[in-house]
């Protein structure tokens, strides 16, 4: 199959959630022998850079790309996520590749690039459009604003929701089908949206699964891991640092590691400000850290939800202890293969139980592993991709 796949950023980073999820994708596409013509932005090499692209696709186009001030993303009609990403040079791009090469199907990448959506079908109206979701964006910009202490944040989230929730219908209508990575967003625009062609096609484990699930010893260690450099993602951090309950973790002995990208002044901060906290900032690789805990836990109440790191935690064989709705995939049960708890207090105080009850931990471990592995892997998820993709060329949506 022949297929024109439009992206945002250059997947060979595999240094984010987002391009860990492109790039276990295009990986298997191009395993299973299908020509992917990859589009995307040149914001991290320069746009003739022979950096090696051929386990991600057959060939590639490289569109330079102009960082917008932040003035114009926040004057644009545009939700900011477009705003920032909307380019007439990728534009052209996208029609002279349609006019000049023939595809199966179109895939568009992320929901900030979904604009490309009428070039696409004005020049090749019969061939299938696919939008890959990796977020329900009216829900992720809700709840961003809903959490917002800081005023003038708030008003930036809320204003980007308007924009976001007025445009995202109109332009996930005009694809002919759409995926997402969790059954909870699913369920969203189906219900929200009345979209008929959504499937859901989850996020993979790359690496093995770590047999330090099978040990017996309960670690005094708790850790936290992601990209702290993110807003939404600092502040959930932040909110657990500082409810009331988060001081017992140390008064029980058990210390805290926060994991992954930070400033070094808050990572200063941090490990100054709360005892029994170990902030690392950068690492160049999280699985001694991951060895050397019991729990892993997942503070996330704004933001897209946490798919990948779950996938991680659960590999390396870590219990894991989630605030209520951060699990959103219909695969992880509560009281199975996670625990879950409705407060950042409850989640504290569920951790502390779990690091003691070392029966109940095994349980957790062992169960999460084993759905990894027949859920949550890249052949499975290249194997929904293509069942939507096949779905929409057989029975195409009607005009």
């Amino acid at each position: 199959m022949r297929i024109a796949f439009l992206t945002y950023e250059n997947p060979s980073a595999e240094n984010t959630g987002d391009s860990q999820y492109t790039a276990g994708l295009l990986r298997k596409l191009v395993e299973h022998g299908h020509h992917v013509h990859l589009v995307f932005f040149s914001e991290d090499l320069p746009a003739d850079s022979a950096v090696a692209l051929d386990k991600y696709a057959s060939a590639t186009t490289i569109v330079p790309f102009l960082r917008p001030g932040m003035l114009r993303v926040v004057a644009s009609p545009k939700p900011g996520m477009i705003a920032h990403r909307f380019s007439t040079d990728y534009i052209d791009a996208v029609r002279t590749l349609l006019q000049n090469e023939s595809f199966d199907a179109v895939v568009v990448n992320f929901f900030k690039m979904a604009y490309l959506i009428d070039t696409i079908k004005s020049v090749s109206p019969s061939v299938p459009a696919v939008l890959i979701s990796h977020n329900a964006e009216k829900q992720n910009s809700c709840s961003l604003y809903r959490h917002q202490t800081n005023p003038v944040w708030w008003l930036g989230c809320f204003q980007d929701w308007v924009k976001t929730a007025y445009y995202e219908p109109i332009l996930l209508k005009q694809f002919d089908a759409v995926t997402t990575i969790c059954s909870v967003d699913r369920a969203f625009y189906e219900k929200e949206y009345n979209l008929r062609h959504v499937s859901v096609v989850p996020a993979g484990w790359n690496g093995s699964c770590d047999p330090a699930v099978h040990r017996d010893e309960a670690l005094r260690n708790v850790i936290v891991c992601g990209s702290f450099t993110w807003q939404p993602k600092k502040q959930n951090l932040l909110s657990l640092l500082n409810c009331p309950g988060f001081k017992r973790f140390h008064e029980h002995g058990i210390t805290v590691y926060l994991v992954g990208h930070a400033d070094k002044a808050f990572v200063e901060s941090v490990n100054s400000r709360y005892p029994g906290v170990v902030m690392t900032g950068t690492v160049d690789d999280v699985s001694p850290f991951y060895r050397k805990c019991s729990v892993a836990l997942v503070p996330e109440r704004m933001g897209g939800g946490f798919k990948l790191k779950l996938l991680e935690a659960a590999a390396y064989g870590t219990g894991i202890v989630a605030v209520k709705g951060a699990v959103t995939d219909e695969g992880f049960q509560r009281g199975v293969h996670f625990l879950e708890a409705d407060s950042f207090e409850d989640l504290v105080d569920t951790a502390i139980g779990l690091v003691d009850h070392k029966e109940q931990l095994k349980s957790l471990r062992m169960n999460a592993q084993a759905l990894l592995g027949s859920r949550f892997n890249w052949e499975f998820s290249y194997q929904a991709l293509m069942a939507a993709i096949d779905d929409v060329r057989q029975f195409p949506k009607p005009d």
